[in-house]
C-alpha cells in the first residue's frame, strides 16, 4: 500500500484532527512554531498512538514563513526518499502552491488541504451519483467506518459477520474479492482487531 505522508502546519491549523489517521500507511510530521508550547491532551494523545509513525518538529526561533520553509525542507527530503509516496500539506498558506506545482510537474503526488478532514482520500461519503463498484477502496472503507460507528453496541463480534455487514452495506455489485479488500483494509489500518474469529474496533471518534 502506497504510503501518505502528512505534514501539518499546526502553527496555521491547530485543531488537527491526527485520530482520521490511525492507518499504518499514514505518516505524520507535526511542525510547531514558537508560540506552540501547550497541546490539547486529545491530539497528544491521538499522536502517540501513532508511535513511531507520528514525528514532531519543533521550529523554535520565530520568523516570518519559518514554518513553512521548515515543511519545504523536510517534504523535499521524504520525497527524495520515497518518490512513489503520497504527500499532502495541511496548511492555509497560499504559499506553498508553486512547490507543489513544481512537485507535480516532477510527477510527485501531492496536494494540499486546509484540514485533516479535507484530504483526499478521507471523504467521508461518495460523490453523488457514484455507485459502491466506482468507489475506490478508501472510500469504501471510510463508508464502513462510518456504519459501524452509527450501530455502536450492535457492531458484529465475528470475523464472518463483519464480512457479512460489509457486503449488506455495498450490496452484490461488488465481488467478493472486493469485500474482502474493504475487510482486509479495516485490519491493516487499525480499526478492526483480530483475535481468532472474533473482532474488536478502534474507530476514530
Amino acid at each position: 500500500m502506497q504510503t501518505n505522508y502528512v505534514l501539518i502546519d499546526y502553527e496555521n491549523v491547530p485543531a488537527a484532527s491526527v485520530a482520521l489517521l490511525k492507518g499504518v500507511h499514514y505518516q505524520v510530521w507535526v511542525f510547531l512554531g514558537p508560540s506552540n508550547t501547550k497541546l490539547p491532551s486529545d491530539f497528544v494523545m491521538a499522536m502517540q498512538e501513532l508511535q513511531e509513525r507520528g514525528k514532531y518538529v519543533e521550529v523554535k526561533n520565530a520568523g516570518r514563513n519559518a514554518v513553512d520553509f521548515h515543511m519545504a525542507y523536510y517534504l523535499g527530503g521524504l520525497v527524495k526518499a520515497d518518490p512513489a509516496g503520497s504527500f499532502h500539506i495541511i496548511s492555509k498558506d497560499k504559499g506553498f502552491r508553486p512547490l507543489i506545482q513544481h512537485l507535480k510537474e516532477k510527477k510527485c503526488v501531492v496536494a494540499q488541504s486546509e484540514s485533516i478532514e479535507a484530504m483526499p482520500g478521507l471523504s467521508r461519503k461518495a460523490k453523488p451519483g457514484m455507485s459502491n463498484s466506482e468507489a475506490g477502496e478508501e472510500t469504501r472503507v471510510n463508508i464502513m467506518i462510518d456504519d459501524l460507528k452509527k450501530r455502536k453496541v450492535a457492531k458484529p463480534r465475528k470475523a464472518k459477520a463483519l464480512l457479512s455487514a460489509i457486503q449488506a452495506r455495498f450490496g452484490k455489485e461488488l465481488p467478493p474479492t472486493a469485500i474482502t479488500g474493504v475487510y482486509d483494509a479495516l485490519v491493516k489500518g487499525g480499526f478492526v482487531k483480530v483475535e481468532g474469529t472474533n473482532v474488536s474496533y478502534n474507530l476514530p471518534s
